[in-house]
């Protein structure tokens, strides 16, 4: 026969209660609003009524027998729930359920600890760019691509460009001289052994000291006006990339051969194949269709950036993909 004991609900009493206490302590010191306190309060209760329905009423009913294995499974899944819900509320929940928005009016702000240096709202801080060139071997594109982006870009938004050297031969930077490096911002980073296109994007991305990190390869030329939709964009949204539209390029003029370029959108398969999706619609990215990104540095060190043990070319637009995506950020294309 069942064990007597306290009832489900004398149970039941001591969890709400303790689930209950944290939030209107939050509330008496005015770090949450009722909205966010009264939906927390009601699904934690819930989750508890739901737990204790499954858990005792079941034993009772089976006589004291084992809980079958999905409903025990289901419990548990209530109990993480609980757990999540905790963590999330002493992680500072602050109501907000847009990523990188606002709840009432409030500004979003990044904290110095989480962000390095951006301690104002970041709409208002985000100003600069730090762009990443990863170059193997392109020395005869490398300082046309850095001219044409100093040019290209405003100079009160230019942070530095950051020409990342994977073991070219001869090296670039005798290519280029000091002169050169400085009246254009630019600064060289040497692999003395090479590392691969993932790694050389992931040590400049890593190195950026701009507001917003924008890789782009080493053999193209921003037309005017480039960085305006780019940061409109990430001002939006902190957890925002971005990917640009790409044109045609000549590689003996350097002039753009037609204002139309390839597609900007792409579709993950089920058979983990991705295909164009240009057609998809709306303004978000499901797939970036290759390397060429902006994003903002708060939003590179919360994601880790790219994965530094993807060793082999290519690949990287499938990570950075998911990893936005997954991690409660957006891909949106620059328009």
């Amino acid at each position: 026969a069942f064990p007597e004991g306290p009832s489900p609900l004398r149970r039941l009493a001591p969890r709400l209660a303790s689930l209950w206490a944290a939030p209107l302590v939050l509330v008496a010191c005015g770090e949450l609003s009722r909205g966010p306190l009264c939906w927390c309060v009601g699904i934690a209760a819930a989750w508890s009524v739901a737990e204790a329905c499954i858990v005792f009423h079941v034993r009772a009913a089976l006589s004291c027998r084992l809980v079958p294995f999905p409903l025990r499974l289901l419990a548990a899944v209530f109990l993480e729930a609980q757990a999540l819900w905790l963590s999330a509320l002493f992680g500072g929940g602050s109501g907000d359920t847009r990523p990188g928005g606002r709840d009432g009016g409030e500004e979003f702000a990044l904290s110095a600890a989480s962000s390095g240096k951006i301690s104002e709202p970041l709409w208002d801080a985000l100003a600069t760019l730090s762009v990443v060139l990863p170059c193997a071997n392109e020395s005869d594109f490398v300082w046309r691509t850095v001219k044409a982006v100093f040019e290209a870009t405003p100079q009160d938004q230019l942070r530095e460009i950051l020409v990342i050297d994977d073991a070219s031969v001869p090296a670039i930077a005798e290519d280029l001289s000091a002169e050169f490096l400085v009246a254009h911002r630019a600064r060289v980073i040497r692999h003395n052994a090479p590392q691969g296109l993932i790694r050389t994007k992931k040590h400049g991305g890593d190195a950026a000291e701009g507001d917003a990190v924008v890789f782009l390869d080493c053999h193209v030329k921003p037309m005017e006006g480039w960085t305006r939709p780019i940061l409109a964009n990430l001002r939006e949204n902190p957890r925002r990339v971005v990917v640009p539209s790409i044109t045609a390029l000549d590689p003996d003029t350097w002039e753009e051969l037609s204002p139309y370029g390839g597609g900007t959108k792409m579709c993950l398969t089920w058979n983990a194949d991705f295909v164009w999706c240009n057609s998809y619609p709306g303004p978000y990215v499901p797939i970036m269709s290759g390397g060429l990104l902006a994003i903002t540095r708060f939003w590179w060190e919360t994601t880790g950036g790219y994965d530094e043990h993807m060793l082999s070319w290519g690949g990287e637009n499938l990570d950075q993909s998911l990893r936005t995506w997954l991690c409660g950020g957006e891909i949106m294309v620059a328009e």
